[in-house]
């Protein structure tokens, strides 16, 4: 039948959804908000199809999940190859009371440790601009001033979007510092007590 002027259309809940099957999309999508899941092994990408997927400024890189369910907090993510292939093991079977966070583009490296900067903020960190194809130890001297006395440079790190990290590591003598990606915090770390 067709729908005309004036006509009333219900819709009614099916009795097998509860209030427990529903999550959260925020963030730079097309329709953020609570969506009720459609089955019980519902992955990410088709939640974020029906939430009109992600727009313009979004930095798929650093989305993650937030899982509520036995207090395990972000679930580490690789939305842009769960993107690029669906079903795949990037794509993640959703559960009741997940929230999918998908953040704005940035162009912000933060710095933080133990490095020189005299005035750092109340937080002890340096928010600066993002260079491209830069390693964590330009930051570190260009923004930092250098490492104080008590870092261990091996022990420097990187949270990269998406909240997944890298370290430094030794070749022969040298120090390989990680590369920085836009939006990754870059960590001047002590030798432990």
């Amino acid at each position: 039948f067709q729908v005309q002027l004036c006509d009333q259309v219900i819709f009614s809940v099916s009795a097998d959804l509860d209030k427990q099957s529903v999550l959260n999309v925020s963030g730079e999508v097309q329709f953020p908000g609570n969506y009720v899941m459609l089955d019980k092994l519902e992955k990410w990408t088709s939640v974020l199809k029906r939430a009109g997927g992600v727009n313009t400024a979004a930095y798929t890189e650093d989305a993650y999940i937030f899982r509520k369910d036995d207090n395990k907090g972000i679930v580490l993510s690789h939305l842009e190859r769960a993107l690029k292939k669906p079903n795949s093991k990037y794509d993640y079977i959703l559960k009741p009371g997940d929230e999918i966070v998908i953040p704005k583009q940035t162009n912000i490296v933060t710095v933080t440790g133990l490095i020189r900067f005299p005035y750092i903020d109340s937080l002890k960190q340096i928010n600066v601009p993002y260079t491209k194809g830069k390693k964590a130890k330009y930051y570190i001297k260009h923004y930092g001033l250098g490492f104080e006395k008590r870092a261990k440079r091996t022990r420097t790190y990187v949270v990269n979007p998406g909240q997944n990290i890298d370290g430094c590591h030794k070749f022969f003598l040298f120090n390989c510092y990680p590369k920085v990606r836009n939006g990754s915090t870059v960590v001047a770390s002590a030798v432990p007590p």
